[in-house]
């Protein structure tokens, strides 16, 4: 299977498009993010547009590499 990835620049939509992509695809993750603050702004824009009440955050998304879940945002400083 081909890889899908996003690059284009600062407020073009990529979090919007990229968070589309995963829920259209329905396979595992990884977002890659320069910092904690876009690793946040990921996190609570999937949690708004994409989960439900009734769902939790913690049982989808990790920001952690030493924890792998369906979505799994990283700053670039966290794999090194």
């Amino acid at each position: 299977r081909e890889k899908d990835n996003i690059v284009a620049p600062p407020g073009s939509g990529k979090t919007i498009v990229g968070i589309e992509m995963i829920s259209r695809l329905n396979v595992p993750a990884l977002i890659l993010v320069p910092n904690l603050t876009l690793q946040e702004q990921w996190k609570d824009k999937i949690e708004k547009m994409f989960l439900t009440q009734e769902e939790k955050s913690e049982n989808f998304i990790s920001t952690t590499p030493t924890e792998i879940k369906k979505i799994n945002i990283l700053t670039y400083q966290s794999l090194s």
